[in-house]
């Protein structure tokens, strides 16, 4: 299966980044909560689960080893447009709730 990958759109700031993703999740998971813990991480809750949302020299998204179930350890967006936002903010709500994997 061919999957079409759009050309790099305009690459987001991390707060747009991280609201972009928030958003996201929140359209599959209206009752997520998200913390900004400073300028440079994000921490997205539901249920007992957590993911982070960090700036560094890319931007990360990260998953508490403790909960881990899977093996998404973590994820990284160098590209940090809406075409890899939407993605991940549908990655996370499959990470979250299984009724939203692909």
């Amino acid at each position: 299966m061919r999957t079409d990958v759009p050309p790099p759109g305009k690459a987001m700031t991390f707060p747009e980044w991280s609201a972009a993703i928030v958003a996201g999740v929140r359209a599959f998971l209206p009752d997520v909560r998200a913390a900004r813990k400073g300028a440079r991480v994000v921490i997205i809750r539901h249920g007992d689960r957590e993911a982070r949302l960090e700036a560094g020299g890319s931007f990360w998204i990260t998953f508490p080893a403790g909960e881990m179930k899977t093996t998404m350890a973590s994820l990284v967006d160098d590209r940090r447009d809406s075409f890899t936002v939407s993605n991940l903010a549908h990655s996370i709500a499959g990470y979250f709730d299984s009724r939203f994997t692909r």
